[in-house]
């Protein structure tokens, strides 16, 4: 039930785009960012334990260069 309310979904945002998309382009931006909000949770869920690790690198730099940073 869910994949066929997302492919109907996409169907009418392709069609809308390809029919006017001055019109349309409001419609296509709202998409683009629930794609890429449902795709930033699952990352977040699937790498959630190895983001401080990541950050910690630019932590370290930005600790060292701060004296010259807020000048």
């Amino acid at each position: 039930m869910y994949s066929c309310f997302c492919t109907a979904y996409l169907a009418v945002v392709i069609a809308a785009c390809s029919l006017n998309f001055q019109r349309a382009l409001p419609l296509f931006i709202i998409t683009i960012l629930a794609i890429l909000f449902i795709c930033w949770n699952f990352l977040i869920a699937k790498y959630e334990h190895r983001i401080p690790a990541f950050f910690s690198l630019g932590e370290r730099y930005l600790e060292n260069q701060w004296f010259w940073l807020k000048w």
